[in-house]
């Protein structure tokens, strides 16, 4: 006749334990018999209890691996540090704008800077402003882009390519999406686009873009200054 029993294991509870790293095994017989396996050979409640815990053990680490795999890999987790993004090759008839802001979130001014470089027959210096009531970093990005694309489109420009390392604005751009917030200036931009020959926005890294954010960084604390002066 055969009978059955059955082993249970607890983590970390009180009784006959046998242990493994921080884990610790409890075997409870629930019921006794002794066990034959196809060779004849009979198994003490000792030996299936010990069985059941290595078992358990290795599921266990099976279980801590698998989790580990999943994980993502510290390299992964800021590629923007590794894979730097340069600004992207250009035909010689293009102007292209470099733009970045410097916002401060207490007072809720900005200092903006737009680069104009590439086309040679096409020249507008490098400028600066500052706002105030600015609602946010993003709205401040894309006041900046606005008054590029404005700009160029006053000084007819036919080719535009504006730079910038503001990711989320320039996806907004490029699906030409926009946010509740931002909808009224968006929508100027969009316009403006129309008027161009050729119209493009892409995203470069803060470090290709070092000469606005200078230009932006100094427009912000002049502002500030002037307000601080009286001026």
């Amino acid at each position: 006749m055969k009978t059955t029993f059955t082993f249970s294991y607890v983590p970390n509870s009180r009784g006959s334990v046998a242990t493994h790293s921080d884990t610790a095994y409890t075997f409870k017989p629930t019921s006794f018999s002794l066990r034959v396996d196809k060779t004849g050979k009979v198994f003490t409640t000792q030996e299936i209890a010990l069985k059941s815990i290595k078992d358990a053990k290795e599921w266990s680490e099976a279980q801590a691996n698998t989790r580990m795999s999943s994980s993502p890999h510290p390299s992964s987790i800021r590629p923007n540090q590794r894979s730097p993004c340069p600004p992207p090759p250009m035909q010689t008839e293009v102007l292209i704008c470099k733009v970045d802001v410097a916002w401060d979130s207490s007072s809720r001014k900005c200092g903006i800077g737009r680069i104009f470089s590439g086309n040679a027959a096409v020249s507008l210096p490098s400028i600066s402003d500052s706002h105030s009531h600015v609602s946010s970093a993003l709205m401040a990005e894309a006041i900046a882009v606005h008054r590029a694309v404005a700009l160029a489109f006053y000084s007819n420009v036919r080719s535009l390519a504006v730079l910038s390392d503001s990711l989320s604005l320039i996806k907004l751009l490029k699906t030409r999406g926009c946010q509740p917030e931002l909808f009224g200036i968006m929508f100027e931009i969009y316009h403006f686009m129309s008027s161009f020959d050729v119209i493009s926005f892409a995203f470069i890294s803060r470090n290709f873009n070092s000469e606005a954010d200078s230009v932006a960084k100094s427009a912000l604390a002049q502002f500030v200054r002037n307000l601080l002066h009286g001026g």
